[in-house]
């Protein structure tokens, strides 16, 4: 079998198959987290927050539930909230928004039944039509 890349080329598969593939350790990458709007505190810095901590937060954000599958590994970053927030807007769990291994076999994963506020969600700030 060949890969044909977008210019027309080809090039036998054994040539370019990854045989032992491993994605690294996604604990060690050093990063900066930018916080900023009506509902972060001000002046605040974020302690030992994590990569697997981002989605949950901007799940929050955008006053989605998080899966619990994502809290495993993860947290929602409540610090960076202003006072009240939480208290307003209580973080919802749900048990999980599908089988993430489905997405990259183009498998529906649309298990939750939160796609349609998603959906309602992204068309309020303009990113669907």
């Amino acid at each position: 079998d060949d890969i044909v890349f977008p210019d027309g080329t080809t090039m036998p598969l054994d040539m370019v198959a990854i045989r032992n593939y491993h994605s690294g350790n996604h604990d060690q990458f050093d990063g900066v987290i930018i916080v900023n709007g009506p509902l972060a505190k001000e002046g605040f810095e974020i302690k030992d927050a994590r990569m697997y901590d981002l989605t949950p937060t901007l799940l929050v954000m955008l006053g989605l539930p998080v899966a619990d599958n994502m809290l495993k590994n993860g947290k929602v970053l409540k610090d960076i909230f202003k006072e009240g927030f939480l208290e307003q807007f209580p973080v919802e769990v749900i048990n999980s928004y599908g089988n993430y291994e489905n997405f990259y076999l183009g498998t529906d994963i649309s298990a939750s039944g939160a796609d349609e506020e998603i959906r309602r969600i992204l068309q309020g700030i303009g990113y669907l039509q």
